[in-house]
């Protein structure tokens, strides 16, 4: 893309290419490959403000650079083509103004697995993860914006507040009135999962591995480690829980 926008004069064999060489007082691996099936985002700046999303013109070189938000209803389609080869409008943010449908409801209920429905974005692999992140990055920076203007007043998020910055406050505060009051810990519990758990090989579609279905796998671990806290906390497979932190 960027050798469409050079002097047609300049004839140049463009080539992108990932170097072997260890760069001059960086850290040796800093040019290598990516070697993990993971995806993740970088946004700088603080949470809330506008990522800058720029268009070029391919038809007119001479035309401006364009700059929009986000929310902006053709986003989607332009940053991922092959995921909308119909060019279908994404969310925008008059959906939130007539039925109080956040972009975390909207890209939720969209990638959703459903019975006699091909969904494009279940098919593919990091491209899927990409595009996660991506909305993820969107929701955080407009779900979570709170102003006076996109809500009527401005409002302080109470303790009971799912992960938000009191709630977190309040339980690492109880974390401390625990130990002071009954001592250290018996256990401390690390829950993984494994790649090759039946509920999610079971729902994963032809070719695919559990990497490529992070919505899966994230479904089934919440659900496993609801069942572990049970047996835990109801069935006390040790003793009575004299208190726990999770």
């Amino acid at each position: 893309m960027a050798a469409e926008i050079m002097d047609d004069k300049i004839q140049v064999d463009y080539r992108i290419k990932i170097s072997v060489k260890t760069p001059l007082k960086e850290h040796k691996g800093r040019f290598n490959a990516a070697s993990v099936s993971e995806m993740t985002i970088m946004i700088a700046g603080e949470l809330g403000d506008r990522r800058d999303i720029v268009l070029h013109s391919r038809s007119c070189s001479q035309m401006p650079l364009q700059r929009i938000q986000d929310t902006q209803r053709s986003y989607d389609p332009l940053q991922y083509p092959l995921l909308f080869v119909r060019g279908e409008d994404g969310y925008d943010l008059n959906i939130n103004d007539v039925n109080k449908t956040t972009s975390n409801d909207y890209y939720a209920y969209y990638m959703m697995q459903r019975v006699n429905d091909f969904n494009t974005l279940l098919r593919c692999p990091r491209f899927f993860q990409q595009y996660i992140v991506d909305m993820y990055a969107k929701a955080e920076r407009n779900d979570n914006k709170v102003t006076s203007e996109n809500f009527g007043k401005l409002v302080m998020l109470p303790p009971f507040f799912t992960e938000g910055p009191r709630y977190m406050h309040g339980y690492a505060q109880e974390g401390m009135t625990y130990v002071r009051h009954r001592g250290t810990p018996d256990l401390y519990v690390t829950f993984t999962y494994k790649p090759s758990w039946p509920e999610i090989t079971v729902e994963l579609l032809p070719g695919q591995v559990a990497a490529d279905r992070v919505d899966l796998v994230y479904t089934v671990f919440q659900q496993n480690i609801k069942e572990m806290l049970h047996v835990l906390k109801d069935v006390q497979v040790f003793e009575k829980l004299a208190y726990f932190m999770y």
